[in-house]
């Protein structure tokens, strides 16, 4: 639920803030290239981004860090119950 609260506060400050200059030609599908030369001259935009590659990572690193816990936690119980 969290999650869910956390990328609807991230999608309406990007849509509010997301230049409209952009979002005219995203609608007309430009090229790639094209992208990169309005993300490198928006620095909001490009903050954005970043924030965005940095947030998938830290979640990719809490989900690795959750299964561990889990795997060690699993260990654990089973080295405590067969010392019964």
């Amino acid at each position: 639920m969290a999650t869910m609260t956390i990328y609807s506060e991230l999608w309406d400050d990007f849509s509010f803030h997301f230049p409209p200059k952009i979002d005219e030609h995203l609608y007309y599908r430009i090229s790639a290239e094209e992208k990169k030369k309005i993300i490198q001259n928006d620095p909001k935009v490009k903050r954005h981004l970043e924030l965005l590659h940095k947030r998938d990572k830290l979640e990719l690193a809490n989900d690795q860090l959750t299964e561990l816990l889990r795997v060690y936690n699993k260990i654990r119980a089973s080295k405590s119950g067969s010392s019964m």
